[in-house]
């Protein structure tokens, strides 16, 4: 089976500057998919002057997600049957990651679906997706183009911010996050609601 997807614009310049920029990061791929379906991605992404950033990168594949049909508040939220949602319990009870001491504390996730965060909303920041009108330089509802160059201004400024909170950070990324993080990357609260559909 072959797979088609599409490089964001900006991206090589957002991994190549908050790796250089600053030591305390550590990069990790974090997917619902197999590990046999990452690799060659990986293999893409990761090419030319990122090509030294492979053996920087930590991949936590599908089985550190779990099914959100078989989570009594996110049944409601999946689209697919075999849709998954991010649990970062499991990614911090894997060996490298007890060893290195990574924890709530100091953990930041970056994703684009504000779905699959739900559960840890507070050590999340969620990235506007890059769709196919991107790619096809369509416009949205607000008739605005987000190409080439939004794209790569908008990497930009989420490195920066990056930076700013690893410059920042002593205790709880959390915290800091709780009041530094603006409306854009801060994902909405979906559960709420459905736990109070349950209670009732």
């Amino acid at each position: 089976m072959k797979y088609m997807y599409f490089m964001r614009p900006g991206y090589n310049d957002f991994l190549r500057k908050i790796h250089d920029q600053h030591p305390r990061i550590k990069l990790g791929f974090y997917s619902s998919i197999m590990f046999k379906n990452i690799q060659p991605v990986m293999l893409e992404v990761l090419t030319g002057e990122l090509a030294e950033l492979r053996n920087e990168f930590v991949v936590f594949d599908q089985k550190y997600n779990k099914l959100m049909r078989d989570h009594p508040y996110y049944s409601n939220l999946k689209t697919d049957n075999w849709d998954m949602y991010r649990d970062l319990n499991l990614v911090w009870e894997d060996g490298i990651c007890k060893e290195k001491g990574y924890n709530a504390k100091n953990t930041v996730m970056i994703d684009s679906s504000e779905t699959k965060v739900q559960l840890f909303r507070d050590n999340s920041i969620v990235n506007r997706a890059y769709e196919l009108q991107d790619v096809q330089l369509l416009a949205d509802d607000q008739g605005v183009i987000r190409g080439p160059e939004w794209q790569a201004d908008h990497m930009n400024r989420l490195a920066d911010f990056v930076i700013n909170l690893a410059d920042s950070v002593d205790t709880d990324v959390r915290e800091w996050l709780l009041h530094n993080r603006p409306a854009e990357y801060e994902p909405a609260d979906l559960l709420s609601n459905q736990v109070a559909v349950q209670s009732d």
